[in-house]
């Protein structure tokens, strides 16, 4: 607002507060309008109300016809309908200018402002307003009531926008001006409009108390001057203070209190604020079906009238409640449907301010042109078209600058982006390399140390020596492919060529995975177009082309698929070699890159390539002048077709032999043993998830807790491992990065997000050492970050820290519990979530006396056992001795509250039937009986 606005509301002010005369009498016209407002008052609809404006203009009575205008138009903004109240308050507003009553005026211009303001249009508001009280300052009469009234109403209307606009101190001194003269002309109805405003200033600036006052004080004002829909909108505002001082009980009878009266009054729009506030405190509160049964009665109220702004608010709440549900179909229907209300009401208050801009731009353009032209037209336009080309020829000069400019920076950002792409792709393969060599040296060297020490028992000792054997070999697998890519793209490193049968020779290849395949319960196949396809080959390349394919494909298919490897001619000049799975599937943003040593994808759904095999499969294939293509759908499955030529110069070569060739895959099927048996450890034991797809490595962790402490479970991935800690419940999770599937941090961050399992402690045992890395584990709920090769003993430590750190929070919940302090201090947000939720079902269970564990769990959507393992993880009581506490407690604050009660009320309202036995359980809790425990919390005179 421009410093001559301020000047204008302050002085206003001043001249107002100034006046202290007596109100002249009534005049002839001031009796005609009351008489007419008397008349119109009693008109209900807007049927009724455009009768009387014909009627007034058929007599000739333009009061009688502005006064009925502004009524129906007060009548239409009540039922929403803003663009009907628009028009008729303009009409109101025109016939009272050609009247020439400045009272009708001022009415007219408040009521229009109220409308705009309604919509978000606050520059059209402000400036009806402004008009307003500006005519109300030149009216002859300042005195009367009518005048001081109007003048209120105007000040009313602008502290409204100003808290629109966030300028909460101008509003409220406003308010309190205009409250004061509320209280000199004695109108209840507008101290208790005034008494509100300052009340949502108050609240706004988080003055909650002080808010709590002056709506107490509308409230008795509204009562005194009966206006049912003041009382309602209070009974709103109590509501929102209870609601931000956590009193959701008290809110909620507030909320009811005010959506029932607006019901009866029939004010749409006010009654959707109590409709939508019920349905999100509910929402908070958790009960999903009531905040449904609110919003979509407001669904249906707000498509009646038509308001763009509470259906964005409903849709976005039932997105909410929908996400909250798991609901993901509905709560992206309700996303994009709130979105799209967003965006029209956005558009609509847009497009009015922009109209409104031009409209005053425009005047004040045609205004200045008209001055100028008046005063001196000539050498206005021999200034204009001097400024014009000043201004083409700055603008030129601007342009080509910006251009030269542009295309600078375009090209060192390119430059720029270039070197971080080679930046990245250094350290993302050295990387890679690092985790390819941590994995197997932890086990490698984890097992070596206990071997040393003699910790082993002759039956583990066999199987230690076999892992480290497997890792070892993977390690040297991974070093000849490293060597193979360096010798493949150097002149030294030429293989030699043979000549014979390449069919029998991949069929060799093929048959040395079929064992394994029937392992995984994958099916694989070998169809030739040929049996015998005579070509110029290198063993050794055809070899790590088929292996490698053949590996990636297993290891990406799940059971019961199919793997096919089909070989065919085309012409006499080329072979191509099809390796086609049904597996997960590249994504089509992943596919140009999985060629490149160590990519992974940048989702890390798949971990695709995270060794070097498809890299070194290209490289080998170029090497013999042949191609590579890959098609992939994910879920479907990924084809690889590789085309090579089938004469290799002119020269003779020697016979390939497979006498002499020995296929070396064993290797490539050796790096993988099926994860360690579980053994069933005491109930009391430890319960332990090891999620690792190395089974050497998820075998070493094995190792390191055989004790009779622990009970060891396993799981394979991410996916596998969420499964398996929502149906046992574990007490501890340890967890690999770097998975197929679902990864770590993925895995961490699904524990975190659920309700049954967020009270997990997990420790995250990886190969990736970077502070990055780090930071992204603990950031997506790790408790811990272990690096390959951990240290066993700091595995151990780590473990019983976590579990001693739980186990105290559990004794301090139960010391709290024995000694009635507050339950849920030490605990964490979502613990403390979980109790609540399970206290509050208790307590409805109560109701209906049918309390039991298998209803609470029934009702918490989990079984009893998960249930009972949930809340000992927490509070370390079982689901009997939980709900036994919330009932007790609940016993012990009706004891209290109501001392008249009888003890046979207050065992139903536990939801006991049979008195004796709550006693009995009253006793055992308290170590006294309920009639006892009265007596000594009633303090005696």
């Amino acid at each position: 607002m421009t410093y001559r606005n301020y000047l204008f509301v302050l002085l206003g002010l001043l001249l107002l507060t100034d006046c202290h005369h007596h109100a002249p009498s009534p005049t002839a016209l001031d009796l005609q309008r009351q008489q007419i407002d008397s008349i119109l008052n009693r008109c209900d609809n807007t049927d009724s109300l455009k009768l009387m404006v014909t009627a007034y203009e058929k007599t000739g009575n333009q009061l009688g016809q502005a006064s009925a205008m502004r009524m129906l138009g007060k009548l239409y903004r009540d039922q929403s309908r803003f663009e009907e109240a628009i028009d008729w308050h303009r009409k109101s507003v025109k016939v009272a200018e050609t009247l020439g009553d400045t009272i009708e005026q001022v009415r007219g211009l408040n009521n229009l402002g109220t409308d705009y303001r309604r919509l978000g249009i606050l520059d059209i508001a402000s400036d009806c307003h402004y008009e307003a009280l500006s005519l109300s300052m030149s009216f002859a009469d300042k005195t009367s009531d009518e005048a001081r009234k109007n003048y209120t109403v105007s000040l009313n209307g602008l502290g409204n926008v100003y808290i629109d606009l966030g300028n909460n101190e101008l509003a409220d001194s406003i308010f309190r001006v205009a409250l004061a003269t509320e209280q000199r002309l004695g109108s209840k109805l507008g101290q208790a409009i005034n008494c509100a405003n300052l009340g949502s200033v108050l609240e706004e600036t988080g003055q909650l108390d002080s808010a709590y006052h002056y709506y107490e004080q509308s409230l008795r004002c509204n009562e005194e001057a009966g206006s049912q829909l003041g009382i309602a909108l209070c009974h709103i505002y109590f509501g929102n203070i209870l609601q931000k001082k956590q009193q959701f009980a008290r809110a909620i009878q507030e909320y009811a209190t005010a959506y029932d009266q607006l019901e009866q009054e029939g004010d749409t729009w006010h009654w959707l604020e109590s409709c939508l506030s019920l349905a999100k405190i509910y929402a908070r509160q958790g009960d999903t079906g009531r905040a449904h049964q609110y919003l979509k009665l407001a669904e249906e109220k707000a498509e009646a009238i038509k308001s763009t702004e509470h259906l964005a608010e409903i849709h976005k709440q039932l997105y909410l409640l929908a996400r909250r549900e798991g609901n993901v179909n509905d709560a992206l229907k309700h996303y994009v449907k709130a979105d799209n209300y967003g965006d029209s009401l956005f558009n609509l208050r847009t497009m009015n301010h922009i109209q409104n801009l031009r409209l005053k731009i425009e005047r004040q353009r045609r205004d200045e042109a008209v001055t100028l032209a008046e005063n001196n037209l000539k050498l206005e336009r021999q200034s204009r078209n001097v400024a014009y080309l000043a201004l083409a020829a700055m603008f030129v000069a601007f342009a080509l600058v910006l251009l030269l400019m542009m295309n600078y920076i375009r090209n060192r950002a390119r430059r720029q982006q270039m070197a971080r792409e080679v930046q990245d792709a250094r350290e993302n393969f050295f990387t890679n390399v690092t985790h390819e060599f941590r994995t197997p040296l932890t086990v490698i060297l984890g097992l070596t140390r206990q071997l040393k020490q003699g910790l082993l028992s002759p039956a583990n000792t066999q199987s230690a020596l076999d892992a480290i054997e497997r890792q070892g070999n993977q390690l040297l697998q991974l070093i000849n492919q490293l060597l193979d890519i360096s010798k493949v793209k150097s002149a030294v490193g030429d293989s030699e060529w043979t000549h014979g049968n390449v069919v029998a020779f991949i069929r060799m290849l093929v048959e040395n995975y079929h064992q394994y395949a029937m392992s995984q319960q994958v099916e694989l196949s070998y169809k030739p177009d040929q049996n015998v396809v005579e070509m110029d080959f290198v063993p050794d390349y055809i070899e790590k082309i088929i292996c490698n394919l053949l590996s990636n494909s297993l290891k990406y298919t799940k059971p019961y698929g199919h793997i096919t490897i089909a070989t065919s001619t085309k012409g006499s000049e080329q072979l191509q070699v099809v390796v086609s799975d049904d597996g997960i599937g590249i994504s089509s943003d992943e596919l140009p890159h999985i060629f490149k040593p160590f990519y992974q994808g940048s989702d890390d759904t798949t971990n695709i390539g995270t060794g070097i095999g498809l890299s070194l499969v290209k490289d080998v294939t170029e090497a013999m002048k042949g191609t590579i293509s890959v098609s992939s759908t994910p879920g479907e499955g990924t084809t690889f077709t590789i085309t090579l030529p089938v004469k290799h110069g002119e020269g003779e070569l020697k016979l390939f032999s497979f006498d002499s060739y020995k296929a070396a895959t064993s290797n490539a099927l050796g790096n993988t043993a099926p994860l360690p048996d579980e053994e069933e450890a005491a109930e009391t034991a430890t319960r332990v998830l090891v999620v690792e797809d190395n089974s050497d490595v998820a075998y070493y962790i094995g190792q390191q807790l055989a004790t009779e402490h622990y009970n060891v479970f396993y799981a394979q991935n991410g996916q596998e491992g969420l499964s398996r800690a929502r149906n046992m419940i574990p007490d501890i999770i340890i967890t690999d990065l770097m998975m197929p599937g679902m990864d770590g941090l993925e895995f961490c961050r699904e524990v975190r997000s659920s309700e049954l399992l967020n009270h997990i402690p997990i420790i995250i045992i990886t190969a990736k050492a970077s502070d990055k890395d780090r930071i992204s584990g603990l950031d997506a709920g790790a408790d811990a970050y272990l690096v390959k090769p951990f240290n066993a003993m700091e595995l151990d430590v780590r473990i019983k820290k976590l579990l001693e750190q739980r186990r105290q929070l559990r004794e301090k919940f139960s010391q709290a519990l024995d000694e009635g302090k507050p339950l849920n201090n030490e605990l964490k947000p979502a613990d403390r979530q979980f109790l609540a939720k399970a206290t509050e079902v208790v307590r409805s269970l109560m109701k209906s006396r049918q309390v039991d564990a298998e209803s609470l769990a029934n009702h918490l959507f989990v079984s009893r056992a998960q249930l009972n393992r949930k809340l000992q993880a927490i509070s370390g009581l079982t689901t009997t001795a939980f709900i036994t506490q919330v009932r007790i407690r609940q016993a012990k604050r009706l004891l209290t509250s109501d001392p008249d009660m009888p003890i046979s009320e207050v065992s139903m309202k536990c939801g006991y039937d049979d008195v004796a036995y709550f006693s009995r359980t009253f006793k055992q809790a308290t170590g006294v009986t309920p009639s006892v425990f009265r007596q000594g919390a009633i303090p005696t005179a």
